[in-house]
């Protein structure tokens, strides 16, 4: 393993509490620099052939944003808390009582990689951008020495020259570093950057930026290389093959993107909002492949009922080719001939993996949900929704059932060829497995029903079979799989036919009822509002309540309770921010920090007093709980 530079590391550890993306923080008053900054004077001071570089936008807004959020934690930080913010700890840790521009930028720059020729040299390109007012004052205490225009500095007990540039001190371990930079005379960095990302950096707190074009082949071989052997230690009989399709396709992406960004946005009442970006060349496979992609014809949501939502997504497929090509990749990986073993007829595996892929890469758009049942309507207490839209209903329909067959097939052969299995348990589970193909209508919608018989199971005894019943409900071996009209296929779990007719009519109306739920209307529009092509959101606060549900229903207490008041889902979305360019955002809503911060406390405090054997009482207390977020 490569050791990290010790320079770096002592260095970094005091530089880096400037840039705390998630830290603890306060400094709700920091001393503030003489006059307003230019937040891209840094874009434009970072020359402009760079490889990458991490910019905390404004120093004195990201610890004052850090600080709400730890206070609001009740974290005790800041002037008047038990610890001092980050921005004060960094000045102290780092000498520093005057001098340097509180609401400026700072950035950590690898400049131009291109004609490196080792990951060792790396490190020689990184350059720091501290925002100065006054040189002298800042450096007082760095033992500064001049030599002509460069300064001799020691930081963290490491030495380090620095020059000044357009308001910004610059240190490097390297004098060709350094001159560099003081040479460069063109437009900055900002000039390689696409208009959206220098929009994005003017809203984001933590910014980061990469060109892969000026990564040189020689780094990129010696990072693939080091992979591979990584690679191949974890799977010493797959690994080499493994890992030369990932590599291929890691390589692929450096080659075919024209830059790389990521950000972080910390909001004491929006949370944690982080962000990632590409932007592919023109004329390649992955910059045809963004081109491609689809905006909803439909709300993204669409169909999904209004029920406390566990994990929900909505998303609109790219080009039914370029699918198809990445899905069989996929099958390829995960089903691969030399890892399924003599159980499996190799042929029909292939039958499945291109049942698959068509199944897969016909769907113009999808919503599925998993949602938590009220316990009162003992139809279970879990329920799935997948609808897509397809060209031609009918013909999807008919591929999943020759799906259904082929697994089915499958999973009898393999059974028959277990020596452990008996040729009655053989026929039981051949019999439990069933697709009733037309077996229910509602009104254009023409429903089969997969039913895997759990009574069939041997040596399922009847105490087993009332617990998943209790939890699945009544048909819990029994999914919906539908046609309707000749734009939708359905499949529903949980909720009897009336689910599946309520979903089937929202298709129809185009109607998207989760949307309006309440858990996800708190978080929908912390995300881009524009030209989103997928969204997703998982609930905690649900999965606990889902656990806390599934517990009291087969009679096993907790042994402390899973309840998380006023949360908010996880959030995600996937925006087209240009022709070939594509943004994700994820959201760790505030509100969900802190219930986590609230449940977490108490459990802390109950297993310092060694409180989590289950005393008496405990758990008794614990009922049903009422899902959150209801309609």
């Amino acid at each position: 393993m490569r050791k990290f530079n010790p320079w770096m590391s002592k260095f970094l550890a005091g530089l880096l509490l400037l840039a705390l993306p998630a830290g603890i923080l306060a400094q709700a008053t920091t001393e503030t620099s003489p006059a307003p900054v230019d937040p891209t004077a840094v874009l434009k001071a970072i020359p402009e052939n760079a490889t990458a570089f991490l910019v905390v936008r404004n120093l004195a807004e990201m610890d004052a944003n850090v600080v709400g959020l730890a206070q609001s934690l009740g974290i005790s930080l800041g002037p008047m808390g038990m610890f001092p913010g980050p921005l004060m700890m960094a000045k102290s840790y780092l000498g520093i009582s005057d001098g340097l521009v509180d609401n400026g930028s700072m950035a950590f720059v690898l400049l131009s990689c291109a004609n490196v020729k080792s990951m060792n040299d790396v490190p020689q390109q990184l350059v720091i951008f501290v925002p100065c007012h006054n040189v002298d004052a800042l450096t007082a205490m760095m033992s500064p020495q001049r030599d002509g225009e460069v300064l001799k500095l020691t930081v963290a007990g490491e030495s380090f020259i620095g020059g000044v540039k357009e308001g910004f001190l610059i240190l490097a371990r390297q004098p060709e570093s350094l001159k560099a930079v003081l040479a460069a005379r063109d437009e900055g960095v900002i000039k390689s950057m696409s208009p959206d990302r220098i929009q994005a950096y003017s809203e984001q707190d933590l910014f980061g930026w990469a060109n892969p074009d000026a990564i040189s082949p020689a780094i990129i071989a010696e990072i693939s290389d080091t992979l591979k052997g990584l690679m191949a230690m974890a799977n010493p009989a797959r690994g080499m093959q493994d890992a030369d399709t990932s590599i291929e396709q890691m390589t692929k992406v450096f080659k075919e993107s024209r830059e790389m960004a990521a950000g972080l946005k910390l909001n004491q009442r929006v949370g944690l909002l982080l962000s990632f970006y590409m932007n592919m060349k023109p004329d390649t496979d992955l910059g045809k492949q963004m081109a491609s992609m689809r905006m909803p014809q439909v709300p993204l949501l669409v169909g999904l009922p209004n029920e406390p939502v566990v994990f929900a997504v909505g998303s609109s497929a790219g080009d039914e080719a370029e699918t198809s090509r990445q899905v069989k990749i996929m099958l390829d990986q995960l089903l691969r001939e030399d890892q399924l073993g003599d159980e499996l007829d190799t042929e029909k595996v292939k039958q499945l993996k291109e049942a698959l892929v068509v199944l897969l890469s016909t769907v113009k758009q999808m919503s599925v949900a998993v949602t938590a049942l009220p316990p009162e309507g003992n139809q279970g207490l879990i329920g799935v929704v997948f609808a897509g839209k397809v060209e031609d209903s009918g013909a999807w329909r008919n591929e999943f059932r020759r799906l259904i067959h082929l697994g089915k097939d499958l999973v009898v052969q393999a059974a028959k060829k277990q020596e452990n299995i008996s040729t009655d348990e053989v026929k039981a589970i051949t019999e439990a497995i069933q697709i009733r193909e037309n077996a229910d209508q509602s009104e254009d919608a023409v429903i089969d029903e997969v039913v895997f018989d759990l009574t069939k199971i041997p040596d399922l005894d009847e105490q087993t079979l009332q617990e998943i019943q209790d939890v699945l409900g009544p048909e819990c071996g029994m999914a919906r799989i539908g046609t309707v009209g000749k734009d939708y296929v359905l499949l529903t779990y949980g909720g009897g036919k009336t689910r599946f007719e309520q979903v089937a009519d929202n298709l129809r109306k185009g109607q998207a009822p989760l949307a309006q739920n309440a858990m996800i209307l708190k978080v929908a529009d912390r995300l881009p509002k524009d030209n989103k092509n997928a969204v997703g959101y998982l609930s905690v606060d649900q999965i606990l309540a889902l656990i806390t549900n599934i517990s009291n229903k087969v009679g096993q207490e907790l042994p402390f309770p899973l309840n998380m008041p006023n949360a908010a889902p996880l959030a995600f979305s996937q925006t087209k921010v240009g022709e070939m360019a594509v943004q994700a955002d994820v959201l760790i809503p505030a509100e969900l920090i802190q219930s986590a911060s609230q449940m977490i406390q108490p459990i802390i405090g109950m297993m310092m007093m060694g409180g989590l054997g289950g005393g008496p009482g405990m758990g008794n207390e614990i009922e049903d709980m009422e899902p959150a977020g209801q309609p």
